[in-house]
């Protein structure tokens, strides 16, 4: 299987290609600003470095999220909009089991940095395949979790992507977020 993963969820711009879960080609580089820009022209670079035909991928899949909201939304349109024209679908996965997948534990949380005092955070058991529901906490509840990552730069989201079973965590190519934006929060202080 061939495929691409793109996550601009966070800080990071990632591209990157696969073949049969080996890592062919990637682009990682800081997330600014200027982010669509730099989608498109890294999305060509990737694939024109490698030297594949982009009607020849099986597979794209994207971080749908939670993280930044307008990250989030540009790589899912920039994903969508590939797949439209190559009339095939695009898929999403959560960044929570993206590192999930990247760690090496059997049963631990994941925990990503909301907005405010907030954290979301999943449960999972390998061992059992046993996965909790995504849930929004306060800081001080992370206490209750026994061993919780906190997702950062440091948890590589390639790592996870590479292994076949990520495929059981995909789901459709559409943002997920835990709490509404700022913009939907101040519209609704006014209704």
């Amino acid at each position: 299987m061939k495929y691409i993963y793109l996550d601009t969820a966070g800080k990071r711009l990632i591209l990157a290609y696969f073949e049969d879960f080996r890592l062919i080609g990637s682009v990682i580089l800081p997330s600014y600003k200027d982010i669509n820009e730099k989608l498109v022209e890294n999305f060509d670079f990737m694939l024109n470095n490698i030297g594949i035909d982009i009607k020849c991928v099986d597979r794209f899949i994207v971080n749908i999220g939670p993280g930044s909201f307008t990250g989030v939304r540009i790589g899912v349109s920039f994903l969508q909009g590939v797949c439209l024209g190559l009339g095939k679908k695009a898929s999403g996965i959560s960044a929570f089991d993206v590192a999930a997948l990247s760690l090496n534990e059997e049963k631990f949380a994941i925990g990503i940095k909301l907005i405010g005092k907030y954290y979301g955070i999943k449960e999972y058991d390998f061992g059992e395949s046993k996965f909790g529901d995504y849930l929004q906490i306060m800081k001080e509840d992370l206490e209750k979790y026994d061993n919780v990552y906190i997702l950062d730069e440091n948890i590589n989201p390639l790592i996870g992507i590479q292994k076949d079973c990520f495929v059981e965590f995909l789901t459709d190519a559409i943002p997920f977020y835990l709490r509404k934006s700022e913009a939907e929060l101040n519209f609704d202080k006014r209704s």
